[in-house]
């Protein structure tokens, strides 16, 4: 038996949540995906997640296919999602924040809604958003 969270959240996530651990698979030739993979490396830092390419993992056809359309989370339980889910399950033992998420987009219909549409606005605009992002670290590093 684990010892208690001190947020409370991690024993309500369910399978796939905090302390699991497991790998997120992206698009290692999209700049923007890169962009933020290098972020969340920093910020999780001997977390419980593994970020690789898609492109250099082993996966079946259909499983490069899924990749190749969102980010894929592959949890050491066994778990799997795509896309937002992917994303909050993946930082959710980096962040409190990520957890926070992870709770209420499997609890909170619109929540879940708004995380899906987001992320496909972004996998849409992907090109133009790694420069608006490049831009933003420029500026805030000065």
């Amino acid at each position: 038996m684990s010892a208690p969270e001190s947020d409370g959240l991690a024993g309500d996530l369910g399978a796939g949540s905090r302390g699991v651990g497991g790998t997120l698979l992206y698009d290692g030739a999209c700049g923007f995906c890169r962009l933020w993979i290098e972020y969340w490396r920093v910020r999780c830092q001997g977390g419980v997640v593994r970020f690789e390419a898609y492109q250099s993992a082993r996966l079946t056809e259909s499983e490069r296919a899924e990749c190749a359309v969102a980010v894929q989370w592959r949890g050491g339980d066994g778990s799997r999602a795509a896309g937002a889910e992917a994303v909050f399950l993946a930082l959710s033992g980096c962040s409190r924040w990520c957890r926070i998420f992870l709770w209420a987009y499997r609890r909170v219909p619109l929540f879940r809604m708004a995380s899906r549409s987001g992320y496909r606005l972004v996998a849409a605009n992907r090109s133009a958003l790694s420069v608006v992002t490049r831009a933003y670290r420029a500026i805030s590093q000065h």
